[in-house]
């Protein structure tokens, strides 16, 4: 895969645009089903420039944390389940197996990788690692840091717990603006895979912050997660026309259970629970990743989907596509249970 692309234009300040807009359907073992929709657009100064697109050119930087993220639970007593749609009309929801047609950039496996719980004994419990850049997993999510270094000198730190030398905060609106996390310098380019990996860390460090158990990694969802952000951007415009799908439908009508069903996750016959979350980033370059995940953090039902009791696996899918000139990352988390 490639690198995250950082767009350099002529001037010091970019005009920086982010979209948060969710609606949500989650049944908790009932008909109980609460629904919302929220959407927020800002406007701040971003520090980071670079190629020309022209000297009088503004560019646009947006993050779009759309979807209704979709989270279902099957029970005993509820054998159909229902989604709500943005119209607030309850349809029902066919279980049925659509085959994924999205093609990959990298090989597709099944195959789990090998996943070290985090420890506290002082060393790094995972490194990843970018051409001259490591990134290296510290502590236990409870305790959690990643460092980048370049030829052994730190270029990053991003920590959960030790914030009192970080430059930039991350807050959660939905928890009283509580600090989660904090960050120093400037994060390096990464690819998709370890894109995703990083992902699927700052996951359960943020559940581990709400006493909440760590998920375990899945390639089946992960592959269900990276064929729709691979649809996503290669049909952006021609098949979705240049937004998120508030349903999570692909472009030929596959829901979400049918995608991870196709994914071979599980079937219509053995699920438990499964939700997903969706978004996309524009012109954020390097940053992308911690850019997206703050996203959802600060989306309500996003963030119900990451701290969901109700899912014990994770996949995430990452995937870059350039479109009419703009620097996009498509990224989704793909939550599942079988029975």
């Amino acid at each position: 895969m490639g690198k995250f692309i950082k767009q350099i234009v002529a001037f010091p300040l970019l005009f920086a645009v982010c979209i948060f807009f969710s609606a949500c359907e989650y049944t908790d073992g009932g008909d109980n089903t609460a629904t919302a929709r929220l959407s927020r657009t800002t406007a701040t100064k971003a520090k980071t420039t670079v190629t020309a697109i022209t000297p009088t050119t503004e560019t646009k930087t947006e993050t779009v944390i759309d979807t209704p993220t979709v989270s279902r639970t099957e029970t005993e007593t509820n054998a159909v389940t229902t989604q709500e749609n943005d119209s607030n009309n309850t349809v029902t929801t066919k279980k049925t197996t659509t085959k994924t047609t999205a093609k990959t950039t990298e090989p597709k496996t099944t195959e789990q990788p090998q996943i070290v719980a985090p420890s506290d004994n002082g060393a790094p419990y995972l490194k990843l690692t970018d051409g001259k850049i490591t990134t290296s997993f510290y502590g236990t999510y409870n305790s959690f840091d990643f460092v980048q270094t370049k030829n052994g000198i730190v270029t990053f730190s991003y920590s959960n717990h030790n914030l009192s030398d970080k430059n930039k905060i991350f807050k959660d609106k939905n928890d009283n603006l509580r600090k989660y996390a904090g960050s120093t310098g400037e994060i390096a380019a990464m690819s998709a895979r370890n894109g995703e990996r990083l992902l699927f860390e700052m996951t359960n460090a943020f559940r581990a912050q709400k006493g909440l158990a760590a998920l375990k990694w899945n390639e089946y969802l992960a592959n269900a997660a990276r064929d729709f952000c691979v649809d996503l951007g290669d049909y952006w415009n021609s098949g979705y026309g240049g937004k998120l799908p508030p349903d999570h439908n692909r472009r030929d009508g596959a829901d979400v259970m049918s995608r991870i069903v196709a994914s071979g996750y599980f079937t219509t016959k053995n699920w438990r629970a499964y939700a997903e979350n969706i978004g996309y980033t524009m012109n954020y370059g390097d940053e992308s990743p911690l850019t997206m995940f703050d996203g959802w953090i600060n989306s309500a039902h996003h963030r119900d989907n990451i701290l969901s009791t109700k899912v014990v696996e994770l996949g995430v899918g990452l995937y870059e596509k350039q479109i009419d000139g703009a620097a996009y990352l498509f990224g989704a988390q793909d939550f599942g249970a079988k029975a």
